[in-house]
């Protein structure tokens, strides 16, 4: 009796014994059918975030001098393209996974709004860089009736907003969501979001508004005065008014330049805001202006106060703007006309001149002189006349 209990106890060992060696081939192999437990650490150094909230952070780079877009960024939600198993990029293998396109989050369209003053992340404050802004997409899953535990693949894509100057990206992301069974309920444990090649996990999507060479979408205009003519005086001051026609709300940065190449220093002047003219006094010779964050849809017009006054006359080049290169020169009649310019590749430049020359009245002289001769030819011929007289009667 004892020798058949012993080898009972031998055969519930050994059943056992095998059955954790085949999960446990199970649990590295590809081939299997059953979907083994999911146990997802919340310490998952790979999740984005957790308790079903997923923030995506939303960059815009720029080339440090052109401000942020006046525009908002949408990512729209669905199902997503990945089901039964998937190795992630440190080999990892995740069995059984299954769309969530009828498991769809209540944020199915989810938004980072941008503005040039300051980008904002999702709670409003507004977010500065140096060279590029941040905001924020959110996308909450917590609140999804997932039936059973297990991940579940969705896709995150950007909508193209046509806003002019920036390089969208629109290739579909995919989202892992990882859902536990926790106290008789489904529970979110993990979010991952991966690249457009499912080969990386990432946190954030960027756009480029200019700062990548292959996206060389912004540039600057420098707006130059010159005075020249003999009867020029060139401390003398002018005004200029300048608008930038472009995207509404949108805003430049403009600084006085004050010397040449590398020895170049740039001081702040203001913020022009589209489509709201500006106006800039104390312009001498030798003063230059120049605009930052012009986009190739922008154009930049110039109109001077004292055009055509004074004795001068006004005309503008435009120099470098990427369509025709140097337009001719073009006379400004009076302060009503505007010198106009589209910076469409970077160190565009338009120089309005004034020029005044004295007149030296030589064609005055040169009508009289033959009358002038006649006269004096006449005069000299009576006084002859006159001495000869005078020396006969004597």
């Amino acid at each position: 009796m004892r020798k058949n209990i012993n080898k009972l106890a031998t055969l519930v060992m050994t059943g056992a014994l095998a059955a954790s060696m085949s999960f446990a081939a199970f649990a590295e192999g590809e081939t299997q059918t059953q979907t083994p437990t999911i146990t997802v650490s919340k310490k998952n150094e790979d999740a984005v975030t957790e308790g079903g909230l997923l923030t995506i952070k939303k960059y815009v780079t720029t080339d440090g001098q052109t401000m942020a877009p006046n525009t908002t960024f949408t990512l729209n939600v669905t199902g997503g393209a990945i089901t039964g198993n998937y190795k992630d990029p440190n080999g990892k293998t995740y069995y059984g996974i299954t769309s969530g396109a009828n498991l769809l989050p209540s944020t199915t369209t989810a938004t980072a709004t941008f503005s040039p003053t300051g980008a904002k992340d999702a709670n409003g404050n507004a977010v500065n860089l140096s060279d590029k802004y941040m905001g924020e997409f959110k996308i909450d899953f917590s609140g999804v009736n997932y039936p059973n535990a297990g991940v579940y693949s969705y896709q995150v894509t950007e909508v193209n907003g046509r806003y002019d100057g920036i390089k969208y990206d629109t290739a579909a992301k995919d989202v892992l969501v990882f859902v536990v069974n926790e106290n008789n309920s489904r529970v979110v444990k993990n979010i991952i979001l991966l690249n457009s090649d499912k080969n990386a996990k990432i946190d954030s999507i960027t756009n480029d508004y200019g700062a990548d060479s292959d996206n060389d979408s912004t540039h600057d205009l420098t707006i130059s005065k010159a005075v020249t003519g003999t009867g020029a005086n060139l401390s003398e001051k002018f005004t200029f008014e300048i608008k930038v026609t472009g995207e509404a709300g949108e805003m430049y940065k403009v600084y006085l330049v004050e010397g040449d190449g590398e020895t170049e220093t740039l001081t702040e002047k203001t913020v022009l805001t589209s489509n709201t003219e500006a106006e800039f006094k104390d312009i001498q010779n030798g003063t230059k202006l120049r605009i930052y964050g012009l986009d190739n849809n922008d154009t930049v017009s110039v109109r001077e106060l004292q055009a055509g006054l004074n004795g001068y006359s006004t005309s503008y080049v435009v120099e470098n703007n990427g369509t025709d290169g140097n337009k001719s020169e073009t006379t400004l009649a009076n302060a009503e006309a505007a010198a106009t310019a589209n910076a469409k590749v970077d160190h565009a430049t338009l120089t309005i001149t004034n020029n005044k020359e004295y007149v030296t009245p030589t064609g005055v002289a040169m009508d009289i002189a033959p009358y002038a001769l006649m006269v004096a030819l006449a005069g000299g011929a009576a006084a002859t006349f006159l001495r000869k007289k005078e020396s006969f009667e004597d």
